[in-house]
């Protein structure tokens, strides 16, 4: 795709569950969603910051996430 970036896929759920952002649905039969989170990793695989939202309306403001990156870089 030409993307920059690596994609990751938990088909299992299983990283979801260790970091805890998994959102049970109260009826199983809804699945289940990802809260919203955003975790900077280092090249080492170090997580560096982390935000998780208390809702899915409330993220933080771009400049936030920028600021975080460049004082990580």
């Amino acid at each position: 795709m030409g993307a920059e970036f690596t994609f990751l896929s938990d088909p299992g759920l299983t990283l979801m569950d260790r970091l805890g952002i998994r959102y049970r649905r109260r009826h199983s039969s809804e699945g289940s969603l990802a809260v919203p989170a955003q975790f900077l990793v280092d090249r080492e695989g170090v997580i560096r910051w982390v935000t998780i939202a208390t809702t899915w309306r409330k993220r933080p403001p771009p400049g936030r996430v920028l600021a975080e990156i460049s004082r990580e870089v």
